[in-house]
């Protein structure tokens, strides 16, 4: 990473501003919309704990739905369809991508905290000449 000086210090807040409005738009669409028994909606879901708690749930249920189609022989007699592959309506991959996208937005939130806290520092060390230019900047953006 460059070092930050005076003479760059608009450009790392204009790379700072950046980055936090990418984040803030950021939408996270789920494709399941369903708790799994036991668990919460995955959109619903509030800290990594109950993340992780969730992805266990799943997989346990799975295997265990998984073995006993191979036990059973249903595979090989051809008695498995499309629905019986899915949980509550879903696939497991489908399961799988909702919880990695879940765990995305943990990590993006605790990267957007820590840029608002650089951005707060940042512009605490803006002189005088620096706030002018960087209004200045921003009329100019305005009325191109």
């Amino acid at each position: 990473m460059e070092k930050i000086t005076r003479a760059n210090l608009l450009k790392q807040i204009d790379s700072v501003n950046e980055k936090i409005t990418n984040l803030e738009s950021k939408v996270y669409n789920y494709a399941t919309n369903k708790a799994w028994p036991g668990c919460l909606v995955i959109n619903k879901i509030e800290n990594v704990k109950q993340l992780i708690s969730t992805w266990e749930t799943i997989h346990t249920t799975t295997k265990t739905s998984h073995d006993a189609i191979e036990a059973l022989g249903l595979d090989k007699l051809g008695l498995v369809n499309e629905e019986d592959e899915k949980f509550n309506g879903f696939t497991l991959k489908e399961w799988e991508d909702d919880l990695k996208l879940c765990a995305q937005k943990f990590a993006d939130a605790a990267t957007l905290d820590k840029l608002r806290k650089a951005k707060k520092i940042l512009e605490k060390n803006m002189s005088e000449d620096d706030k002018f230019a960087a209004d200045m900047n921003a009329v100019a953006d305005l009325i191109k």
